[in-house]
């Protein structure tokens, strides 16, 4: 059987944890230079500045946002642990299954070991590496913002979706019942749900408070920048604009996308006149 400790959704967090080459490490902690761009942005000013108490505040806020950036994206490191009595067949099984409803592409696959990604949609985030592994009585599972992309968003619901599948696939072959049929009900359905969902949950409307929040500081501090003559400093500036204003880009093609679907829909749903 497969047993769930605690929160299903959390796991118990194990103390094995992913290991990163140099590359990867840079990727996967790459935030960490954007958010102290404002940190020593405004720690330059302050030294320049004769009464500099509210600059030295502000850079203080975004030295503690990366600091919380770093705590979050070490956490992400660490795998889930499980009890599980999979044998090897089952577990080469539910990864195939589970590779097959999220669109995994297997990198690796053993008797008690599983290596893969699942990258981006075209129209969201995501891009994770999914790495799992077995013991006779526990399964270890992790997924993460995929680290050998410099480029990626994260998107903590893809990761959740990632372990729950897995989980929820491993619990139904233990069981015996037909995964690939449960799958194959379930993706149509999901589909479906996507495209009726609304845009202004209060969730979505959040998530768009910070993505295009930071877009205005940066533009701000790019509009310093320049105004202090500081051209050394405009190169990160700009790639961070240019990475804010791509989320942008693809949250508005999400919402047009949705919306003229809504639209078609609607349109075949009203009766022809005669």
């Amino acid at each position: 059987m497969l047993h769930v400790r605690h929160n299903p959704k959390k796991g118990m967090k194990s103390t094995e944890k992913i290991k990163l080459t140099k590359g990867e490490w840079f990727n996967h902690f790459g935030i960490l230079i954007y958010s102290l761009i404002p940190t020593l942005m405004f720690g330059y000013f302050a030294t320049q500045d004769p009464n500099p108490s509210r600059l030295i505040y502000l850079m203080l806020i975004f030295l503690a946002v990366s600091i919380f950036f770093y705590w979050l994206n070490w956490n992400r490191l660490f795998f889930q642990e499980y009890k599980s009595e999979l044998t090897d067949e089952q577990f080469k099984r539910v990864i195939k299954a589970t590779a097959k409803e999220l669109d995994w592409q297997i990198i690796e696959l053993k008797e008690s070991y599983a290596e893969a990604v699942r990258y981006p949609e075209p129209l969201g985030n995501g891009g994770e590496k999914i790495t799992i592994k077995k013991t006779d009585n526990k399964i270890f599972i992790n997924s993460m913002g995929n680290p050998k992309r410099l480029r990626k968003g994260y998107s903590p619901k893809r990761n959740r979706e990632n372990v729950n599948a897995f989980l929820i696939n491993a619990a139904n072959i233990i069981e015996g019942k037909e995964v690939e049929k449960i799958i194959s009900k379930k993706q149509k359905k999901e589909e479906e749900e996507f495209w009726e969902e609304s845009e202004w949950t209060i969730g979505n409307i959040l998530m768009r408070f910070v993505g295009y929040g930071f877009t205005m500081i940066f533009l701000l501090i790019g509009i310093l920048v320049i105004y202090e003559g500081i051209w050394k400093g405009i190169l990160p500036i700009i790639i961070s604009i240019g990475i804010c204003l791509t989320y942008i880009k693809s949250d508005i093609q999400i919402i047009r996308e949705k919306n003229r679907k809504k639209k078609l829909k609607k349109k075949r749903a009203v009766p022809n006149k005669v």
